[in-house]
């Protein structure tokens, strides 16, 4: 069949930046890596670095089950420009350990296209994995008072898809949260709560939880109904320069709305499907947040 396939330089230039990292083969290639990344004999004989993906529980109660590869829009260490990634976190395998001790990125943006980009933490340094958030989440008395009123009258529960988001040198970890009612059908996005090293805070919107985890001193706003409204509120331009004094109140909040408005709509994306619209909005939530990071000092 000489004419089933066709070279990729053949295919027009505006199909081809739409292309994404096939998510089955990166599933393939991560769970031969993280075995086969071990180079030294003895090392690869006893087990001794072998990886595996990292874990989450989506359900009270739930087992651990591998997280999914998912998409984002990231700047590399070394490089100056981001570009669109399958990204998924890894953890030691065997034993209890679950802190992320590397992360692997397939790109999908030319002239890297196919190529895999894998960023190995030092061994002395600790990187909370998936899994440990989710703990320190269940751990947090206010937040377990919370989501066991949220669990009340038969309702369940249902804990989303944790995304560690790569933010400078550090991580964000968002996770939303959903209460299907006793008789309802369709589960509610009710709470969100994010997360760092050092902090973990939710509260009944993303726009909410970033002004705990920020501290933004933004003028208060009226208390919102308990079911998040799904309207995004307009999102002025931040300043991209970085400042030598404080970020007034008003940048910062501006940065929160902007960064709320950036997550709601990439969610959007996300549901209908729209991959290359998710990766250019989660590519601004992360700016957003390297910005409140900066403008906060954390």
């Amino acid at each position: 069949y000489p004419s089933l396939f066709k070279p990729i330089s053949d295919m027009p230039p505006s199909l081809r930046a739409h292309i994404r990292y096939p998510e089955g083969l990166f599933s393939v290639q991560t769970q031969v890596f993280a075995l086969y990344h071990m180079t030294d004999p003895d090392e690869f004989y006893n087990r001794a670095d072998a990886w595996r993906i990292a874990t989450e529980v989506l359900s009270s109660g739930g087992n651990k089950v591998p997280i999914e590869p998912y998409y984002v829009a990231t700047r590399l260490p070394g490089s100056d420009r981001r570009e669109f990634l399958l990204f998924v976190p890894m953890t030691p395998a065997g034993g209890e350990r679950d802190n992320m001790v590397a992360w692997i990125a397939g790109r999908a943006d030319a002239p890297e296209y196919g190529k895999l980009r894998i960023l190995r933490f030092a061994r002395d340094r600790l990187i909370f994995g998936p899994f440990q958030i989710e703990n320190r989440i269940r751990a947090d008395p206010t937040i377990a008072q919370q989501l066991t009123l949220l669990g009340g009258g038969g309702a369940s529960v249902i804990p989303g898809n944790l995304l560690v988001l790569p933010v400078g040198n550090s991580f964000v970890y968002v996770e939303p949260l959903f209460v299907l009612a006793p008789q309802g059908r369709i589960p509610e996005l009710q709470r969100v709560v994010l997360a760092t090293q050092d902090r973990v805070v939710m509260a009944e919107s993303f726009e909410k939880s970033l002004d705990q985890l920020f501290g933004s001193v933004a003028q208060p706003t009226p208390t919102p109904t308990p079911t998040p409204s799904p309207s995004p509120r307009p999102s002025p331009q931040p300043s991209p320069g970085p400042s030598a004094s404080p970020a007034p109140a008003g940048s910062v909040a501006d940065l929160v709305r902007s960064a709320s408005q950036h997550y709601e709509q990439a969610q959007d994306a996300l549901r209908r499907g729209d991959f290359a619209e998710y990766g250019r909005l989660v590519k601004l939530l992360e700016d957003d947040l390297a910005r409140l990071r900066a403008a906060t000092g954390q």
